[in-house]
């Protein structure tokens, strides 16, 4: 009895029990080693043995995920893979530790659900992963991460509400809104923030070359969105894809005065000489001037 003792410490690492479940946890390079060592492996082991590697739990906990380990016969990925499936939708994920040792956090990256694509792909993938975590990387955590960069229209939106609306004048907000609205937001609006390139802003800006003055103010308004964004924390300062991109050349207009206008234009002129034009002071602005004659 010591020595069994001793054979299964030798195997398992920790022994999950909660209300449901007993799992117990160990090495399978420890274990297929055990196994091959010695051709007299007591009965009660090598009856258990071939059921360790992989095989579906005889029961469901609606509660849980339902897993179904990939095996070293079927899944040729590594000697560690761990990809697995569950259940609604049906979907291929591979565990891994971020970090080294027991004490770092166990991560989860779902790679596509069954029937997208066929299991050769996701062991593919399984192995690019893997290869990214043995090089000290965090996929999973990066994809999280990514999850909480706004899209180009989230950003527009915030933008207006914390910075523009509160501190640009009406008239101002109102053009930095068509513009964000009727341009940039049906072009770009669904791409991540920090994901828009300059090659994107570009292609654009070139659309709009029968509009010069209001493509080169798409410039002007991107890339004070994206200052306000960096300020904010909200991807990492310095990120402008409207940099670099050279403007059209803006023609000056000029136009006449209608009769209409020229009509009013004498008339307020008249209307000075003579009865004069009260000029009305507000007095609560701090630059408030006026003069007593």
């Amino acid at each position: 009895m010591p020595f069994r003792k001793a054979y299964l410490r030798s195997l398992i690492e920790t022994i999950e029990i909660d209300d449901a479940q007993v799992r117990i946890r160990g090495s399978k390079d420890e274990l297929e080693k055990a196994v091959f060592a010695s051709q007299n492996q007591p009965a009660w082991y090598s009856q258990a043995s071939t059921k360790w590697r992989a095989r579906r739990e005889a029961t469901c906990n609606n509660r849980k995920p339902h897993i179904c380990w990939e095996t070293a016969m079927s899944c040729v990925v590594s000697d560690t893979t761990n990809v697995y499936h569950l259940p609604s939708p049906l979907s291929y994920v591979v565990v891994y530790r971020a970090g080294s040792g027991r004490g770092a956090p166990v991560r989860r990256y779902t790679i596509a659900a069954v029937g997208k694509i066929t299991p050769e792909r996701a062991r593919a993938r399984a192995k690019e992963i893997l290869g990214s975590v043995a090089h000290g990387n965090d996929p999973a955590g990066q994809k999280s991460t990514e999850r909480g960069v706004p899209t180009v229209a989230e950003l527009a939106d915030r933008f207006m509400a914390e910075h523009i609306e509160p501190k640009r004048k009406a008239g101002t907000a109102g053009f930095y809104r068509d513009i964000l609205d009727r341009m940039v937001k049906p072009a770009v609006g669904t791409t991540k923030a920090d994901k828009l390139t300059r090659q994107q802003i570009g292609k654009l800006h070139s659309l709009l070359a029968g509009t010069p003055f209001q493509a080169n103010r798409v410039l002007a308004v991107v890339g004070s969105m994206y200052s306000f964004a960096g300020r904010a924390g909200i991807i990492a300062e310095g990120t402008n894809p409207a940099r670099g991109i050279d403007k059209f050349t803006e023609s000056r207009r000029e136009r006449f005065l209608t009769g209409k206008e020229l009509e009013r234009l004498g008339s307020a002129i008249r209307e000075a000489e003579t009865n004069g034009i009260p000029w009305a002071v507000d007095e609560s602005k701090p630059n408030a001037k006026h003069y007593v004659l």
